[in-house]
């Protein structure tokens, strides 16, 4: 017997409502995309700014996780070979180690050579940018003068700043050690083509002076965070201003540069946009509201 089977419909395409619904979530997925992949597009000034603002912030978290002083070193480097207009590019975690103290120091009359019982080099191999005790650190031998340790010889002695002065010759001795890299840590960059401006400064758009209460040096600048947050060396401003901007772009016009600001009474390091509307480009690091951050 012949079994009648129903009669197959083939379907030969989309009807116009299926084809509408289908454009419809496709435009809508557009519409989405544009909206989110600016926000992807940040500049890599943008970019930089956001890295030097989290540099800073771990190294204030490490001062408060070790109750001691920790921060960060600014590389200071001239751009295009020229010492007119100095830049930052790149930066390093510090520290400042405890008071040294082993074994006994001494300092003949009138000498500017100090003679170690105990080697100073820590065992730590001819480096002697690693070294427990360094040039750039202080010396103070039972009640004498501070002096300046001007050159670390070798593990057992270190030439200091001449003063006259009786033989000093103690176990009772301290070295006050200043700010260095934390060992292990790397070099931190910022993005290709981004810089900390140097030459901009709050009150006359000159040099870098107002770090000048920081640290008097050539070829760096150390922001110290104390073990309760704030900045332990105040400048005269009050704050740390930090201008982050593409050396592409011309600083008087460019709208993307950054002013990473660290206030040195609390420690709260914050970023604000530079004032392009008048002269005044720092007004924001001045009155907070302002900005509308």
């Amino acid at each position: 017997m012949k079994k009648n089977h129903p009669a197959r419909t083939e379907r030969r395409g989309f009807t116009l409502i299926e084809l509408l619904v289908v454009m419809g979530i496709l435009v809508a997925l557009l519409a989405l995309g544009v909206m989110i992949v600016p926000a992807f597009k940040s500049s890599s000034a943008e970019l930089g700014a956001t890295q030097l603002q989290g540099w800073l912030h771990i190294a204030k978290q490490r001062a408060l996780r070790d109750q001691a002083p920790r921060g960060l070193r600014l590389f200071i480097e001239p751009t295009n070979g020229s010492n007119n207009h100095l830049v930052v590019r790149r930066a390093q975690y510090i520290e400042v180690p405890p008071d040294y103290r082993k074994g006994r120091a001494t300092i003949p009359a009138g000498s500017e050579v100090c003679v170690f019982s105990q080697d100073i080099s820590g065992g730590l191999g001819g480096n002697k940018n690693v070294w427990p005790v360094q040039a750039g650190d202080y010396i103070q031998v039972a009640n004498g003068p501070v002096r300046r340790i001007l050159e670390v010889v070798d593990g057992g002695r270190a030439r200091v700043f001449p003063v006259p002065s009786s033989r000093e010759d103690s176990e009772d001795y301290r070295i006050m050690r200043h700010p260095r890299p934390i060992r292990g840590e790397e070099v931190l960059t910022l993005p290709t083509n981004v810089i900390v401006d140097l030459a901009q400064r709050p009150n006359s758009g000159q040099s870098y002076q107002q770090f000048s209460q920081y640290l008097a040096h050539e070829d760096h600048i150390d922001i110290l965070f104390s073990p309760s947050g704030e900045v332990q060396t105040q400048g005269p401003l009050g704050k740390v201003i930090l201008a982050i901007r593409s050396i592409e772009e011309d600083r008087r016009t460019a709208s993307d540069q950054t002013l990473i600001t660290v206030y040195c009474r609390t420690g709260l390091i914050a970023a604000h946009p530079v004032n392009l509307e008048s002269n005044d480009r720092f007004l924001y690091t001045r009155d907070v509201t302002a900005s509308g951050l």
